[in-house]
């Protein structure tokens, strides 16, 4: 839960719906509704309109569509904080979706719109308020609701293995947004492979899901029901702009070093259905821990259709509790199977019979409690490979994210 003080907009300014654009301010007893041209009649082609917005210093500014409909992909509102010395992108949007809340620390914010020369559409009727955040610039709040008061941390803090907000998950079922930092990787709109969001740009998935460039890959947050399309209101998609697959990953050779990072064009919007899961401090979780992974992959659900054998992919997110296990036992379960294959120092195992992440899950957390807290969330590893999807006697095998640490601290850096 979300404390903003809102500063009540008594008077809505509406700008000038043919000469779009301007400078506006947003005080104590004013908000203001920006409109592309001709709204609500259909805006032109070719369309450019520059908004800066100011508010007193020390608030922030909330934007919240009344109406929003522009040509997907290509007529876009795209707003920047342009507080201080240094621009950041807050939102790029066009279609028919507008964030449940989208909103700036600084005061000062750039908003412009930009049509093309096809397809022209209604356009959209934005309000703008200011409000006064509770933690101060840089910083985040905890989104969750939990039995302490809520705080602010520092983006350095932002799961160090501190407590630095709570979290419980409870049960077996997987809960609508119980797993906030679960995405959906996905190729030309449909589901690939799962990943974990570990920053407001970053994204942890398996290497053998990053074949091809950026423009290839989108990332999909705050989803649950994959089969819904785009009607989930928590769920939004992001552009990729990097794509970073480890450099001693070999796709042809032994299944090492399977993990890549994913950078999205646009910060992701932390709320409470969307947050990033802890990376460890270390190499510390012990055998036997019950830990969890989560994605939409094969449920080993087989039907016979004319004699041939199909899997369903789940449509809601699916989780399964495994047990981490020893390392020697899962070297001798994968040295046995009559396909031998080496376990490397850089993964580990999970094993519970009957349960294990499968086709589509590639890519998705393998999460355990963490040591000092057990309602801390980490990241232990990242699910890469097995044979066939809960084989009796065969543990799944995740990427070792503990190995990691400092590459992806050095990706993220640069």
């Amino acid at each position: 839960m979300f404390r903003w003080i809102c500063l009540t907009a008594l008077v809505l300014a509406v700008a000038d719906a043919q000469s779009c654009g301007g400078v506006l301010t947003v005080d104590g007893s004013n908000g203001v509704v920006i409109q592309s041209p001709n709204y609500p009649n259909q805006y032109q082609d070719n369309a450019l309109c520059t908004w800066t917005i100011t508010s007193p210093a020390g608030t922030g500014l909330t934007f919240i569509a009344e109406a929003f409909a522009t040509e997907a992909g290509y007529d876009k509102v795209t707003i920047t904080d342009i507080t201080g010395t240094t621009s950041v992108a807050v939102a790029d949007v066009s279609g028919s979706r507008w964030p449940n809340r989208v909103s700036t620390q600084g005061n000062v914010v750039r908003v412009v719109f930009r049509s093309d020369s096809s397809a022209v559409f209604t356009g959209f009727s934005i309000r703008v308020t200011s409000y006064v955040p509770k933690c101060s610039v840089g910083d985040s709040e905890c989104p969750y609701a939990s039995g302490v008061e809520e705080t602010c941390f520092s983006a350095e803090k932002l799961c160090d293995g501190n407590v630095d907000c709570e979290r419980i998950v409870g049960g077996v079922d997987a809960r609508q947004h119980s797993w906030p930092w679960q995405i959906s990787m996905l190729i030309k709109g449909r589901h690939n492979c799962g990943g974990s969001i570990i920053d407001h740009q970053w994204v942890v998935t398996a290497a053998h899901c990053c074949t091809g460039g950026p423009a290839q890959f989108q990332v999909r947050v705050g989803e649950h029901d994959i089969g819904s399309g785009n009607s989930e209101v928590n769920a939004w998609t992001y552009d990729v702009e990097r794509v970073v697959s480890h450099p001693r990953y070999n796709r042809d050779g032994p299944r090492s070093n399977d993990i890549c990072l994913l950078k999205t064009k646009l910060p992701i919007f932390f709320n409470e259905h969307v947050f990033p899961v802890c990376l460890p401090t270390g190499d510390n979780t012990p055998v036997g821990t019950d830990c969890y992974t989560t994605g939409w992959g094969s449920r080993r659900q087989v039907l016979v259709r004319n004699g041939e054998k199909e899997t369903r992919v789940a449509d809601n997110l699916q989780q399964v509790d495994v047990k981490l296990v020893e390392q020697s036992a899962c070297r001798t379960a994968y040295a046995n199977h009559p396909r031998p294959a080496p376990i490397s120092a850089d993964m580990l195992c999970g094993y519970n019979p009957g349960k294990d992440s499968c086709q589509g899950d590639s890519g998705g957390p393998f999460v355990c409690p963490s040591q000092s807290n057990s309602t801390v969330w980490e990241l232990v590893g990242v699910v890469s490979w097995g044979y066939g999807c809960a084989s009796p006697g065969i543990p799944g095998v995740y990427a070792r994210t503990s190995v990691f640490l400092d590459w992806i601290a050095a990706t993220t850096r640069s």
